[in-house]
């Protein structure tokens, strides 16, 4: 399930059956940064939650039953060999099951690329234009964003 907009608040279910819904940033004052999320991903093992900090930094957290969260940190290595933060804000979440990883598309035309090992996220510009959707099907990869782009890339 993918949700996406400018999202603080969240619902949550012990039992499927009874819901709360609770204020993301005033739950959890104590503990992060707040936050507007622009995407949620639930995946058969977690959930990924991605948006901006109030600060205007990229914000990524990842939870396994929705009540404690693991913020990522959004570092890269870029091609000249040196390490760098991800700037560009995220606005969808795909998850590759076949290699066990997240892609963020992010504005500025950027999509992150999020395996398990935190050291190893690789940061891709395929656009001038903020991306706003990202797909996949087989072993294409396709792109959506402002100005009615659309481009479609082969992973393999």
């Amino acid at each position: 399930m993918v949700l996406s907009g400018q999202l603080e608040f969240m619902i949550h279910s012990i039992d499927g059956i009874n819901w709360i819904v609770l204020d993301f940033n005033e739950f959890y004052m104590r503990y992060y940064k707040p936050c507007q999320f622009t995407s949620v991903l639930v995946t058969e093992n977690q959930i990924a939650i991605a948006g901006k900090h109030d600060d205007g930094t990229p914000a990524l957290l990842f939870s396994s039953q929705g009540n404690v969260w693991t913020e990522r940190i959004l570092n890269y290595t870029n091609d000249k060999g040196i390490q760098a933060m991800m700037e560009d804000i995220p606005n969808n979440l795909l998850y590759n099951q076949e290699e066990d990883e997240f892609l963020l598309c992010c504005n500025g035309g950027s999509v992150m690329i999020i395996p398990s090992c935190s050291h190893c996220n690789k940061l891709y510009e395929y656009a001038t234009v903020d991306l706003k959707c990202i797909t996949r099907n087989e072993n294409k990869l396709m792109l959506a964003g402002d100005n009615f782009f659309a481009s479609v890339i082969d992973c393999k």
